[in-house]
């Protein structure tokens, strides 16, 4: 359990720091998005914490304790995962071990932010950013305009999905989400285009909606 702990207590701090970005998706979903060198320059600062074992902690734990205590699931959480094979004895053991974990998620990563951008995207009935994806590519010749001098630009693909708020116990099942793709290429006045309009919002709600509690 005290591993449990440090490895909450560490996402805490990465959280806090922007090096881990909690990502509410829908009501069935919750990721935990970070560039990978990044997290690995913070974690050789904690040598005790194994990368694999803290993203396996995060991705198969965390997110689904934090779902279920919003969504108020906590119970079939519970027996859904304790094993039906086990004698009562180790069933007590397995619940108590299970309820101290989410109490310990409760105590340090459920706050306003978190309990509010999952209400938004459980209520939503516009689409959702769920994920993003890009490439860099180049193009040298096109059939209307003829050779073109080394045309670099990056085709991004934004993935969306619905907030899934008639399925209360769809985190149990990772394939009820529908994709939506929008794809665009972007040339480099594109991107930088993206970088203004996105930190004046980012300026904007970080004043409106204040530090987390």
């Amino acid at each position: 359990m005290d591993k449990f702990e440090n490895i909450t207590k560490l996402l805490k701090e990465l959280i806090d720091s922007k090096v881990i970005i909690p990502q509410p998706i829908n009501a069935n979903d919750f990721i935990f998005r970070y560039e990978d060198k990044q997290l690995e320059k913070a974690l050789e600062k904690h040598p005790s914490i194994e990368k694999k074992n803290f993203l396996n902690v995060l991705n198969k734990e965390i997110s689904r304790y934090i779902l279920a205590i919003h969504r108020d699931t906590l119970e079939v959480l519970i027996r859904f995962t304790l094993e039906d094979d086990a004698d009562q004895e180790k069933i007590k053991e397995q619940e108590e071990e299970l309820r101290a974990k989410i109490g310990i998620v409760q105590k340090y990563l459920i706050n306003e932010n978190i309990i509010n951008s999952l209400k938004l995207k459980i209520s939503s009935k516009n689409y959702l950013l769920k994920n993003l994806d890009w490439e860099l590519n180049h193009k040298s010749f096109d059939s209307f305009h003829g050779t073109l001098e080394s045309l670099k630009y990056v085709t991004l693909d934004l993935i969306s999905t619905t907030s899934n708020a008639d399925a209360p116990f769809g985190f149990f099942n990772p394939f009820v989400n529908s994709d939506k793709h929008l794809i665009l290429n972007l040339t480099l006045e594109d991107v930088d285009y993206l970088l203004m309009e996105l930190n004046k919002i980012k300026k904007v709600i970080t004043s409106e909606q204040g530090p987390s509690v």
